[in-house]
């Protein structure tokens, strides 16, 4: 089971708790710094055309309308929704992830169909940082809506996970469409860090008996998806990192190995473009570009 990372960084809206000498804020609770307003994507030798767009009530993510680029238009919406400013839920069309909190730790989330539970992943903390997230995913082998709940769950996730995670997950989900995946999944992700960066990441899949570990490097520039939605320093929460991964490796318990490089162009201290390189193959991919509320 291999996963690279594509050129398309899934990596959006940081998931931090922050917390000062005198008090420590919820988990949930948003604190940005830069506020995004639309993605765009280039393929190599292809044209720039807008992925998303982001709406913002205030200082709170409203909502992110996700294009089709083939018929220019919108095709899903993922709206948010907060209780004193802390996330409690983000739904698109019948698909709701829920977010349960024991005091101002985030300790559950869980994925709905309506009424039908199809994920729940449960978080374990260690000190001030959040470093297991234990999955378990119910489908059933004729659900209509398995792909468009692997899509839920990848992008919708994008708003309360680190962006290697998210685009890890992405392609666990294209694999397992490709190869009539079962319809039960138990695995295990855990985080350790350098800092405010995570510095490995690594997948256990108990029933397969493989696993897969990622490492990553760092620039010094300020991540955009850092202190969005849920503020913060590193605390106490899905610990996203606060600069922007420069180089990843993976090796899996297959001995498989896999390099790739990210490049970015900056202003004022923010990425506004990011190009993927394959190191391994040496392919160059397409660039993603950021645009901010001004």
């Amino acid at each position: 089971m291999k996963k690279n990372i594509s050129t398309y960084l899934f990596g959006l809206l940081a998931v931090l708790f922050l917390c000062t000498f005198s008090s420590c804020q919820k988990d949930g609770v948003y604190k940005p710094k830069k506020q995004i307003s639309a993605i765009y994507y280039k393929y190599t030798g292809g044209t720039k055309t807008l992925e998303e767009k982001w709406t913002w009530n205030g200082k709170l993510l409203e909502k992110i309308d996700y294009y089709d680029n083939y018929s220019k238009g919108i095709y899903v919406t993922a709206f948010y929704k907060y209780e004193k400013n802390r996330l409690v839920e983000i739904s698109r069309n019948s698909l709701v992830l829920k977010f349960l909190y024991e005091g101002n730790k985030l300790k559950k989330i869980e994925g709905w169909n309506e009424s039908l539970l199809y994920l729940e992943v449960k978080v374990t903390h260690t000190k001030n940082k959040i470093t297991t997230l234990d999955f378990t995913e119910y489908y059933d082998e004729y659900d209509d809506y398995k792909s468009e709940k692997n899509k839920m769950v990848a992008q919708a996730f994008r708003g309360v996970l680190p962006e290697s995670t998210c685009e890890n997950l992405s392609n666990i989900f294209e694999k397992r469409s490709k190869n009539n995946a079962k319809a039960f999944y138990h695995y295990q992700i855990d985080y350790t860090y350098d800092g405010n960066n995570i510095k490995e990441e690594k997948y256990t899949y108990p029933e397969d008996g493989y696993e897969i570990i990622y490492t990553y490097k760092y620039d010094k520039e300020q991540n955009p998806f850092y202190n969005l939605l849920y503020g913060g320093h590193s605390y106490s929460d899905f610990a996203f990192s606060k600069n922007n991964i420069t180089y990843s490796t993976s090796i899996d318990s297959d001995g498989d190995i896999y390099e790739a490089e990210m490049l970015y162009t900056y202003e004022k201290g923010y990425p506004i473009e990011v190009t993927y390189k394959n190191i391994t193959s040496g392919y160059i991919g397409g660039t993603t570009y950021y645009e901010y509320v001004k």
